[in-house]
């Protein structure tokens, strides 16, 4: 076979290969199973898949009995073969592979099999999909691993050069994945896997994997390196790349299973940004949640909460004895810091009720004594109160478990088989040790339950908004229960439940105060049509980067981070965690470190109220801009080593000294962000050119600083060229403006 209008499919002795000249695929013939053998960067000629004496994979299916048995079949599994090539217009080529009459045990031709890969001309994504037919009698579909790419990894060169891009929190880079543990993630869930994407790469040569689900299906991605054993190999290292699919229905005798959304293999030329912005550029245009639009127009997020910077919460009392959550307490401490600052702050309020933490929920009334006094005095000082309450979990020895017969509406989980007989809930446990059950959000019970308690809170009490615990956190779960209503085991149900869980809570609460808002844990992007905010205090671990806000810049808000007294006891730890969080876009703080105030660290509370005033400065950036490409820079910032503590373990990080950011307003205007987190000045300087940034030629540029006292203006330039240097002094801020005269 010949070239097909720009696209070529080719077949030798042992292979088939498609390409449209930017992305290659060679998969094996029919003989072989048609497993997909090689990937092929046509940007940058570079190879993803190694060699091997074995037949490739493409996908695996676990089928099912009533006995529980497992029937594991694959692309390599022995039936009739068969491919061909169609072309559904000038611009997309499709090849359809096909595997039919499969035997399932004792049963013969039960299973037939079809994988679509879509090319599209002058696009280097590539677009899969599968569906399998099911006439057995016998045995249902539990789950299908497709894609299974195996054999990925470096192909020439060190593999040290190799890294592995995940959207776990703002966004983490494994370099040389071999050292890695496996990477498994269940989506929805925004512990860490915040959106449906991961990109492998060696140096500048980018493999981009993606499920391009609108509707937030279930499913897990995994990437298992191959020397995750701890083990040395002298092989070039072959990794596997997994995507997990769950049918709706599982344990049901179905005929058929198509899969609902697209996954997108596709290539790159650059870094962890250019894997952002394939991301990015889907997701804005076609995801449920995106569908409200920007922050500045979609016009349901209040300004005073735009406007937040600092984010406190109950501190630890100085006497052992006294109740961390005790309102005089809190109001005291809270105001105290309020003086201070003098920036709009908001208060993160643990322990207001009377049940001790991580027991009893749902049952967060009565409130301790004083706490709606305490709320009004927050209030008439600027403060806003922002109440925790758990989203998703109940205890199962608290009175109303029993008085409502709540057991009907948790979540259930099934052994994998047919019609299977009995469900059990899932359970979990935290500090307290006590047992919770996790409910189903589907079930009207429950979100009329959560709702219930953020009207409370919000009527009766007179508080901001709400945070709802573990929503955006904690990993979907399958639910077989038959009588919630929604499909069994796989599908979106999860997402849809919480979904309108969160938009009556967020409805009833801005019954009582139209300017109310509601807050999650972590940041699963799935969840943020009716979520303010995402609080992103577990991005510690590794080398982050700034992926989340390179998607979502100008459409959601990030806030908060883990601190402990041992950041301000090393002060640059402490600067550099706030002015990390700065650089990124969030908003600040998450502490209960009322100490800083004292005379002892006066400087990082200087250094704090001054990030917070250039927040506040910048908002048309840091808030409602869009995240750009990070400078280059001719030489390199010194980096300093430092161990946080994130729950109860040592994360060691390495950061440099100067950290910045790049963002477009909706204006047209550049800002360009530093901080110097040291106590020593450094030489900032740098080269851009404004074509890189979406600037045209032929007009001139002005360049300005922006400063407490005001915008000034620093130099003009005729062309898109711009450079500048200038000395940065320690703990400082450097916030500069392009704009086209």
């Amino acid at each position: 076979m010949g070239k097909k209008r720009g696209f070529s499919v080719k077949e030798d002795e042992f292979h088939i290969s498609v390409h449209n000249g930017l992305i290659g695929f060679e998969f094996e013939k029919a003989e072989g199973g048609f497993g997909l053998s090689n990937i092929v960067n046509m940007l940058t000629g570079y190879s993803f898949m190694l060699p091997s004496d074995e037949a490739a994979s493409l996908w695996k299916a676990d089928f099912r009995d009533a006995g529980g048995k497992a029937y594991i079949i694959d692309n390599k599994v022995d039936c009739k073969r068969s491919y061909r090539v169609e072309e559904k217009s000038e611009d997309a080529l499709v090849i359809n592979f096909e595997w039919t009459d499969i035997d399932l045990g004792d049963e013969k031709g039960v299973i037939n099999v079809k994988v679509s890969l879509t090319l599209k001309r002058d696009s280097a994504l590539s677009y899969w999909r599968i569906k399998l037919e099911n006439h057995s009698r016998k045995s249902c579909l539990w789950e299908i691993i497709f894609p299974l790419l195996e054999n990925v990894g470096a192909t020439r060169d060190d593999p040290s050069h190799d890294l592995l891009i995940v959207p776990d929190g703002w966004g983490r880079i494994y370099r040389d994945p071999r050292k890695m543990s496996p990477y498994q993630a269940t989506y929805p869930g925004g512990w860490n896997f915040a959106m449906q994407f991961l990109s492998f790469c060696h140096d500048y040569s980018g493999l981009y994997l993606a499920a391009y689900d609108p509707k937030a299906y279930h499913k897990r991605f995994i990437f298992i390196p191959d020397t995750y054993t701890g083990t040395v190999v002298k092989h070039l290292p072959r990794s596997s790349f997994q995507l997990i699919n769950y049918p709706e229905n599982m344990g049901v005798l179905q005929t058929v299973y198509e899969m609902p959304y697209d996954v997108v293999i596709g290539v790159f030329r650059g870094d962890w940004y250019d894997a952002s912005q394939l991301y990015r550029e889907w997701v804005l245009k076609n995801a449920a949640w995106c569908r409200r639009g920007k922050l500045g127009k979609r016009g349901d997020v209040p300004r005073w909460f735009q406007e937040i910077t600092i984010w406190c919460m109950p501190g630890s009392p100085p006497e052992p004895r006294m109740d961390p959550g005790d309102p005089k307490y809190v109001v005291s401490e809270v105001l105290r810091f309020r003086e201070f600052f003098d920036v709009p702050i908001a208060i993160h309020w643990y322990n207001w009720h009377k049940i001790p933490f991580d027991t009893d929920y749902p049952e967060y009334f009565p409130t301790k004594e004083g706490f709606k006094d305490a709320v009004k005095k927050l209030q008439e000082f600027g403060v806003r109160v922002m109440p925790y309450i758990n989203g998703r979990i109940f205890d199962f020895n608290c009175r109303s478990w029993l008085l409502d017969r709540a057991e009907r509406y948790c979540a259930k989980e099934s052994a994998p088989r047919l019609n299977a007989q009995t469900l059990q809930k899932y359970v979990e446990f935290y500090g307290s040790r006590q047992k919770f059950a996790v409910m189903c959000p589907f079930t009207e019970y429950w979100q009329d339950k959560i709702a219930e308690i953020v009207e409370r809170l919000v009527g009766e009490y007179g508080v901001d908004g709400v945070y709802i615990d573990q929503i955006a956190a904690a990993p979907s779960n399958l639910c077989f229960d038959p009588e919630h209503g929604h499909p069994l085991g796989g599908g979106n149900y999860w997402f849809s439940g919480c979904e309108e869980m969160l938009r009556k809570a967020r409805e009833r609460a801005r019954e009582k105060n139209p300017e109310a808002i509601l807050t999650s844990e972590c940041n699963a992007e799935c969840f943020m049509a009716y979520l303010d905010a995402f609080l992103t205090w577990h991005s510690f671990q590794g080398e982050l980067v700034p992926i989340f806000p390179a998607v979502y810049g100008g459409w959601t808000i990030t806030f908060g981070r883990s601190f402990t007294m041992e950041d301000l006891k090393n002060p640059i730890s402490f600067r550099a965690k706030v002015g990390q969080m700065f650089i990124f876009g969030a908003q600040l703080g998450w502490f209960n470190l009322y100490e800083i105030t004292q005379d002892e660290y006066k400087a990082e509370a200087e250094y704090l109220k001054k990030l917070a005033k250039y927040r506040l400065l910048g908002l048309k950036f840091l808030l409602h801009g869009r995240l750009m490409r990070p400078l280059k820079f001719d030489t390199s910032f010194p980096t300093i080593d430092l161990n946080w503590t994130f729950i109860q373990k040592t994360v060691k990080v390495t950061l440099p000294v100067v950290m910045s950011s790049v963002w477009k307003a909706d204006d047209g205007t550049l800002g360009i962000i530093f901080t110097n987190i040291s106590e020593t000045p450094q030489l900032v300087a740098f080269k851009i050119d404004l074509k890189d940034y979406g600037f045209p030629q032929g007009k001139k540029y002005t360049v300005s600083r922006i400063t407490e006292k005001g915008k000034e203006k620093i130099d003009e330039y005729g062309s898109t060229e711009i450079q500048f240097k200038d000395l940065l002094p320690g703990r400082d801020v450097l916030m500069l403006q392009i704009e086209a005269n």
